[in-house]
């Protein structure tokens, strides 16, 4: 009788999955084409991946119903040819009252009964548990020899894996001192630049002082007075001449305006004197007089503008000569 180990053991052999896999069949080739046709509901993997045509190999030899042993050694054609093949049950419902409820491991249990599995294993536990009576020097040496070789090379994977895992841990470790290296490397680069220019502007700020405490020294040497007082009399140059726009400006007002006032009265005389004279001599002197007033009041302005253009540009030249 198979136990759920024995299934257990037979379902995780890799090998009974290759060799179901490599073991050709009549319809594989056909039923693998079919793999992603709309047909195939059944199938244990997704659609268009080569894990189909496997697992459809290995479902197609677990359905065949040839005596086999667990090798894979197939009896006569003739006895395979003979057995009937049956068809998969693809409905959900499982009829049988087992305690294995997975119709596809129910087929692999009555498959291994076919096949004699049980009693296949139950001949390779005798001898396993029957001890032997005697054993030859020989033997026990071979025996000796082939757990010392064995051994030997377990020990030899073991400093395999040892060593693989020693070189990747040397790596990784020389790869994170390489980079704390340069990191380190790149911050005292970082560093010393920073120290330089810093230096360097220093030298630039205490050269520039000396340049203007040099011609400080200079400018006093040549006026006699110092940075503070030329600015000092710069300002009062400048304000001097702000005033003095000023003044030129109320001024021509007040000459505008007076002349205005001059001229309203030489018209109210006029006007009063307009009984007294033809009128063609008084038209001819408010003429004259409209005229002169012109003339007067352009040379005011005319004279106004002269003298504030001199007084700009002598202020100018005396404060470039300062």
């Amino acid at each position: 009788m198979l136990s759920a180990a024995d299934i257990h053991a037979f379902v995780r052999d890799e090998r009974a999955w290759k060799r179901a896999a490599q073991k050709p069949g009549g319809d594989d080739a056909l039923a693998a084409g079919m793999i992603s046709s709309k047909e195939s509901n059944w199938l244990v993997f997704r659609r268009g991946t080569s894990d189909n045509a496997f697992s459809l190999k290995f479902s197609n030899a677990l359905r065949a119903s040839a005596f086999t042993d667990s090798f894979g050694t197939a009896a006569s054609s003739n006895t395979h040819s003979a057995v009937p093949r049956q068809r998969w049950n693809s409905s959900a419902r499982c009829d049988s009252e087992d305690a294995y409820a997975d119709p596809l491991q129910q087929l692999l249990i009555r498959n291994m009964k076919l096949k004699g599995v049980a009693a296949m294993l139950s001949k390779r536990r005798l001898p396993q548990l029957a001890r032997p009576s005697y054993i030859s020097h020989a033997a026990r040496e071979a025996r000796r020899r082939s757990d010392l070789t064995r051994a030997a090379q377990e020990l030899i994977d073991l400093e395999r894996f040892e060593r693989h895992q020693v070189v990747a841990m040397a790596r990784s470790r020389f790869d994170t001192m390489v980079s704390a290296f340069f990191v380190a490397a790149e911050k005292d680069m970082i560093a010393c630049e920073i120290s330089g220019r810093r230096a360097l502007f220093r030298e630039w700020q205490e050269a520039r002082r000396n340049t203007a405490a040099s011609m400080d020294r200079e400018f006093s040497k040549l006026t006699s007075m110092t940075p503070h007082e030329f600015k000092a009399i710069c300002r009062l140059i400048r304000s001097e001449d702000v005033m003095r726009r000023r003044v030129q400006a109320t001024e021509a007002q007040d000459r505008d305006l007076y002349a205005r006032f001059m001229h309203l009265e030489r018209l109210k005389a006029l006007g009063k004197e307009l009984n007294e004279r033809p009128r063609r001599d008084v038209l001819h002197e408010a003429a004259a007089v409209l005229a002169l007033a012109q003339k007067e009041r352009a040379r005011h302005v005319d004279a106004a503008r002269g003298h504030g253009s001199h007084a700009t540009s002598v202020g100018r030249v005396n404060g470039k000569r300062l």
